[in-house]
């Protein structure tokens, strides 16, 4: 948990109130655990990403792959 700062919001992105925050580790916004959509029942340990950032990866991925050529091999008899 961090307590607002310089590169995250100071209010929660869902009930607009301070108090102790989770930070996205991707961009700058902040969340009581209760708020969290998804739920999560506890603080997670490690890095965590909020559901938007977390849509934008998928989107990005997502992207990528359907970007990637697939090869077919050929076989002539």
């Amino acid at each position: 948990l961090e307590w607002g700062g310089d590169q995250h919001n100071d209010l929660c992105e869902v009930c607009d109130k301070a108090g102790d925050l989770l930070c996205c580790d991707s961009c700058s916004l902040v969340y009581h655990v209760p708020c969290v959509r998804p739920g999560i029942a506890t603080v997670p340990d490690g890095d965590w990403v909020c559901a938007y950032c977390m849509l934008e990866q998928e989107k990005s991925t997502a992207e990528v792959s359907a970007n990637v050529p697939t090869t077919r091999s050929t076989y002539r008899t």
